[in-house]
């Protein structure tokens, strides 16, 4: 009835080819940017990997997340694209969105914190959780173009998402 009032032909079976097309058309789009949006994630994972190495070798020098490893954590970041250039109006809100911890923070003065080879366990952990949900609008927004909702969703949940780094490393820092 509709197709008569949409004057649309039916092929022989008497399906609407338009149909076809539509589905049609809705999996070379899947096919085309869910990769990239694959990519995306997986390419993001890595230079954080990146960053957590240099962080944590730099870290086991001073003894622990001072001031200087963290500045140099988010030059990596810049540098790497992760985040916005220094003298860009958005980097200080992209710096307050990043969570660096470590079980040595010896940030803002905290010297008491920091861990020399000679103690017991001079083991220095850090952790760098780095935003995520750009990529996960871009999968689910993918999804949602082949027809899940809600539960078929692949990432499901409100919230914030975050990329997760961690390490840790044997203090090199030698107390006089």
């Amino acid at each position: 009835m509709i197709i008569k009032k949409l004057n649309i032909k039916s092929n022989e079976r008497g399906s609407s080819t338009i149909l076809e097309v539509l589905i049609v058309m809705g999996l070379v789009l899947f096919i085309i940017f869910f990769p990239a949006a694959v990519f995306s994630t997986t390419s993001k994972n890595l230079q954080l990997q990146d960053v957590m190495t240099l962080s944590l070798q730099m870290a086991s020098i001073e003894g622990g997340l001072t001031d200087r490893v963290e500045d140099v954590i988010f030059d990596n970041m810049s540098a790497k694209g992760l985040i916005p250039e220094p003298d860009d109006p958005r980097y200080l809100a992209a710096r307050e969105a990043v969570i660096i911890s470590s079980n040595a923070d010896a940030r803002n003065g905290n010297f008491e914190n920091i861990l020399a080879r000679d103690q017991d366990m001079p083991v220095i952990n850090i952790s760098i959780l780095f935003p995520a949900d750009v990529e996960v609008r871009l999968i689910n927004g993918i999804s949602r173009m082949m027809g899940a909702r809600g539960d078929s969703l692949p990432i499901r949940g409100d919230g914030d998402w975050y990329y997760s780094a961690s390490g840790y490393i044997l203090s090199e820092r030698v107390d006089y």
